[in-house]
C-alpha cells in the first residue's frame, strides 16, 4: 500500500508539495505515516489524477512499443 501511494505521488508531478505535507512533522510511527500519506493522496486534485493515469497508460503503451526494451529517452 505504501509503495502505491508514493508512486501517485511521484506521477502527479506535485511530490514536492505532498512530501511537505508528509514530513511538516517529524515521523513518529507506521500508522502515522500511512494516516499522512493517506492525507495527501485525498488532497489531489483530479487534474493531478487524470495526468498521473494518462501518464501511467503512456508508460505502458511506450514499454509495449518498445518490446520491453529500455525506453527512457521516448518518454
Amino acid at each position: 500500500m505504501f509503495q502505491r501511494l508514493c508512486q501517485k505521488l511521484r506521477e502527479t508531478g506535485s511530490l514536492i508539495t505532498r512530501t511537505s505535507l508528509v514530513y511538516r512533522e517529524r515521523p513518529t510511527t507506521r500508522d502515522d505515516m500511512i494516516h499522512r500519506i493517506s492525507e495527501a493522496i485525498r488532497s489531489l486534485g483530479d487534474d493531478e489524477i487524470l495526468r498521473a493515469t494518462n501518464s501511467f497508460q503512456n508508460r505502458i503503451d511506450t514499454c509495449i512499443a518498445a518490446n520491453g526494451a529500455h525506453f527512457e529517452y521516448f518518454v
